[in-house]
């Protein structure tokens, strides 16, 4: 059957207006919704994926384990602090085997 469609209209009726709740709904279950303009598709609404949600990709971390969650908010002078030290270069050293691993 395809997606729902909504028409858009240009009259003072509202058109749109009165189904966009309607519509937000349909896309809130993981419908997607058409745009029309006249009958011609103009737009597509698509509900936002899990992955490109930031906060579904930091719960699944979290909960994972490979991620833990903030415990406090980031001061302003983060970036102007002062490096900690590594005399012997470990962290550039263990940098290559990281990103061939992919983890980086």
């Amino acid at each position: 059957m395809g997606p729902p469609r909504l028409e858009s209209e240009a009259s003072a009726s509202g058109g749109a207006k009165a189904h966009i709740s309607r519509c937000l709904a349909a896309v809130k279950g993981g419908n997607t919704v058409i745009v029309t303009d006249r009958g011609k598709p103009v737009a597509r609404i698509d509900p936002i994926s899990p992955a490109e949600d930031p906060n579904v990709v930091l719960e699944v971390l979290v909960a994972t384990g490979l991620a833990r969650p903030a415990t406090h908010l980031l001061t302003d002078d983060l970036f102007n602090s002062p490096r900690p030290k590594d005399p012997d270069g470990e962290v550039l050293k263990a940098l290559p085997a990281e990103r061939r691993l992919n983890r980086y």
